[in-house]
């Protein structure tokens, strides 16, 4: 088993990956990691963050992480070959300017997004991320895509060339059929609440509109 307090990695750059889902330990980058860490000693993984709860609770799981601004966050990313996060973020430390970036976008379906996105509130932000990190994208960013369709969909909204596509599934649906299931929290909704074990759920998972942002 890796040691988590280990954060001086004896591979090769490419070997160094870092994996970043925001403030949470959620969706294809958590699975892509577990998938690392469990299958590919080879790799020296670590989950980065710039929520100090979120680094303390994958830590409390027996997984690596660190605080992007933590003196180990700086080093591993001096170093690492690899930067591991899903969408296409605003900001990116300038410590990662050379690092292969694998983005791991999901759930779009056939919403407009990125570049080609039109709506005024979103125009501004999105001009500014292009501006600042176009260069970098261009150099260093793959995109797993899941399906002809959605690579013909992700090249169109963020301009990906053929080279930058990675085929292959969703890590977060992959693994827990291919590989032995983990659970890093209780699945168990029903019984955390207190209630009979024959309730049922209705979820209610509702997702921005085009002509209703706000909704």
């Amino acid at each position: 088993m890796h040691d988590i307090n280990d954060f001086t990695p004896s591979v090769p750059q490419n070997k160094i990956w870092l994996f970043n889902s925001a403030g949470s330990f959620s969706g294809n980058v958590k699975f892509l990691f577990l998938y690392i860490v469990n299958y590919r000693p080879d790799i020296y993984a670590c989950y980065i963050s710039g929520d100090q709860s979120n680094v303390d609770y994958i830590r409390s799981l027996g997984y690596r992480a660190c605080h992007f601004k933590s003196e180990e966050g700086k080093k591993l990313m001096s170093m690492a070959g690899v930067y591991v996060n899903e969408q296409v973020k605003e900001q990116y430390p300038a410590e990662l300017k050379n690092t292969k970036l694998l983005n791991l976008f999901h759930g779009v379906g056939l919403k407009t997004i990125e570049k080609k996105l039109n709506r005024e509130y979103m125009s501004l932000k999105i001009a500014k991320k292009y501006i600042q990190h176009n260069e970098y994208f261009y150099k260093n960013m793959c995109f797993l895509t899941t399906s002809p369709f959605m690579e013909a969909h992700f090249e169109e909204h963020l301009d990906l060339r053929k080279n930058q596509i990675i085929k292959g599934g969703y890590p977060r649906c992959v693994y827990q059929q291919e590989y032995t299931p983990i659970e890093t929290f209780d699945h168990d909704i029903i019984k955390k609440q207190g209630l009979p074990e024959a309730t049922k759920i209705a979820l209610y998972v509702p997702t921005f509109r085009e002509n209703e942002p706000e909704n």
